[in-house]
């Protein structure tokens, strides 16, 4: 038999940001503790008249700006009474400052994880804030950074009334809290009143608006507006506003702040449009991000929603190489762009390591599959207790790979069927059946590759909580609880549309102790 060793990459995030906490920042820090015990035995109300009520979006529910002095191991409780009854805890820098993690306390259920070094420092403080949505989303970032280190969806979320501080494994943990949103000093600032496009910005020129995080991202952006209707955005290989030449003009908020619409103009005009009712505000910034896929998919999205506000596929995409920011007649709109963001000051410790004594076990799969595998059998398995069944595995795939989780060694009892690149390798959805025509799922436009394997990570929670993630992304592509759980004791991989896969499982984790500077 020849045996294949398993190259295994696991992207391991030293975090490196470019906003600093200062004195002055302290000083407007209404409150400070110093915990040297573990326990949460002081209780911070959040409607108190001497608590600021931070809110930066509508859609946020509760919001908290704190820095922290310590070695490791800070934790939060943001509770719904004086308890750690019903209540999430935040850690970070937990496990010798290597990991974030969102914990629900009642039972110590670990809900997210992320791998990430030097979160906190003895000698500086780091900022950060916590943002819970209305739809139960929170998520926790760096002060000064757009993606969030860790982020959850609570299903049924806890109303936040109170929170608390207390430390892990270390002798002292420092905080500030209760600090006002920083100044957004590294976004530059275009205001317009006028809808003739005259000032154009050449992408390479600028410190950060093209992101490109992901090598099959062609162009990405980051931006907020502050308008009452008919925010634009035009992109253009060329300085100029000629729509003989190709350009995507992006309308967010058009006439009544109703309807956003990206129009691609090229001697003839296509259009595509979704209701938005209220998606910009005169009073507060509102923040976007415009990806443009090298293979063609545009998306548009809003932050705090898990859903894009447009997708698109254009089959002969324009090359961005500038933009340019406008309004209609008589309505002013104000522009941030350039801002801070994590791919920007994040950088790689290990980009990859190769792991020659280790092997992943390999499954060669058309269509249908019979063969089904123990989960028992798995080596590399449980990181925590609350985890019931965990696998990591790497898929060779042109699209509509499938990992298919089940009780029984057949297709008649219940099963989890985690359809990765459908939709022409557009979408990845999670189905409660083989045969189910819905479920939970999430736009991932050529989130699978035929010519270079695509690693991913599946985690079954004992409180029925089933994520999907891609190794050393920051947040699950999805993150379902069933209500009506059921156990995983056998898996098998398949794949569909007449397409051959290869997979490979039970791959080895990288030591983070292992990892070099």
């Amino acid at each position: 038999m020849k045996l294949i060793c398993c190259l295994y990459l696991l992207l391991v995030w030293e975090y490196v940001s470019a906003f600093k906490f200062t004195d002055d920042m302290a000083k407007q820090c209404k409150g400070f503790i110093r915990k040297t015990d573990k326990t949460f035995n002081t209780f911070y109300k959040v409607d108190a008249e001497n608590i600021r009520k931070l809110k930066s979006d509508s859609a946020i529910d509760f919001e908290m700006r704190f820095a922290v002095m310590a070695p490791s191991g800070a934790c939060i409780l943001l509770s719904k009474g004086e308890s750690k009854e019903l209540a999430y805890v935040i850690a970070i820098g937990a496990n010798k400052n290597t990991e974030a993690n969102i914990i629900m306390s009642i039972r110590d259920e670990y809900k997210n994880t992320t791998f990430m070094k030097n979160l906190l420092s003895s000698v500086e403080y780091r900022a950060f804030n916590i943002k819970q949505y209305k739809d139960g989303t929170i998520a926790v970032a760096r002060e000064g950074d757009r993606t969030p280190i860790i982020v959850y969806k609570d299903p049924t979320p806890i109303k936040i009334n109170y929170f608390s501080f207390a430390n892990w494994n270390v002798d002292e943990v420092n905080y500030y809290f209760d600090c006002p949103k920083p100044p957004v000093s590294e976004c530059k600032l275009f205001t317009s009143k006028n809808c003739i496009y005259d000032t154009f910005f050449n992408t390479k020129d600028q410190k950060r608006p093209d992101i490109k995080f992901d090598p099959w991202i062609g162009f990405e952006m980051h931006f907020e507006v502050m308008a009452a209707n008919d925010a634009y955005l035009l992109l253009s290989s060329e300085a100029n506003y000629n729509y003989n030449r190709p350009v995507y003009r992006i309308a967010i908020g058009n006439g009544t702040n109703s309807v956003t619409e990206i129009r691609k103009y090229h001697k003839s005009i296509r259009s595509y449009w979704a209701l938005t009712h209220n998606v910009l505000s005169d009073s507060e910034f509102r923040y976007f991000n415009i990806k443009i896929y090298k293979d063609g998919p545009i998306v548009l999205s809003r932050e705090g929603r898990s859903e894009p506000i447009l997708y698109i596929v254009d089959d002969n995409p324009i090359s961005v190489k500038y933009f340019s920011f406008d309004t209609s007649n008589n309505v002013e709109a104000q522009f941030l762009y350039g801002c801070s963001d994590k791919n920007e000051t994040g950088k790689i410790v290990v980009e990859g390591q190769y792991v020659p004594e280790k092997k992943c076990k390999k499954f060669l799969r058309q269509r249908d599959s019979n063969a089904f595998i123990k989960a028992e059998d798995i080596k590399v398995n449980n990181q925590y207790e609350n985890v019931s069944f965990e696998m990591n595995f790497a898929i060779l795939a042109a699209q509509d790979a499938h990992l298919v989780l089940l009780t029984m060694p057949n297709y008649d009892g219940p099963i989890y069927d985690l359809r990765i690149g459908t939709d022409s390798n557009q979408k990845t959805e999670l189905r409660r059946g083989y045969e189910n025509i819905s479920g939970e799922f999430a736009w991932t436009p050529y989130i699978l590759s035929e010519t270079k394997y695509k690693k991913f990570y599946t985690k079954i929670y004992k409180d029925g909580t089933i994520e999907l993630g891609m190794e050393g992304s920051l947040r699950p592509i999805l993150n379902f609880t069933d209500t009506k759980a059921v156990p995983v004791n056998f898996f098998s991989f398949c794949a569909g549309s007449s397409m051959d896969a290869e997979f490979r499982y039970d791959c080895p984790k990288l030591d983070l102790d292992d990892t070099t500077e």
